[in-house]
């Protein structure tokens, strides 16, 4: 309750209330606060969604770039050790080239 400007004793203004009918002919009725309370609660809910899976997604991506950075390392080490070897230790190894490399070889133009 609160004075108005004559002095009277009013009543302060109640919120207008908004019925809504829900599924399985529930219905709702809702005041104004508590409506704009729903929609800031689910505003709220959704962005915490959404941060919450863009942080489980980056966490996913960064797994596999790991997992993609130790083969590539362990390849660049495998190579590093075969280019150490004399011609004549590299043949004792046998290696054989991948298809699409000799592709590549013949392919070049000198």
């Amino acid at each position: 309750m609160y004075p108005d400007e004559s002095g009277e004793i009013r009543q302060p203004p109640q919120p207008q209330e908004l019925e809504l009918d829900g599924p399985g002919g529930l219905k709702f009725r809702v005041r104004g606060y508590d409506f704009l309370t729903l929609v800031i609660l689910g505003i709220a809910t959704g962005l915490g969604w959404l941060l919450w899976d863009l942080r489980a997604n980056a966490q996913r991506e960064h797994a596999e770039i790991t997992k993609t950075q130790v083969v590539v390392e362990t390849s660049v080490a495998e190579m590093a050790y075969i280019l150490t070897l004399s011609q004549a230790e590299r043949e004792k190894l046998n290696l054989s080239m991948p298809e699409s490399l000799r592709k590549k070889a013949r392919d070049r133009n000198y």
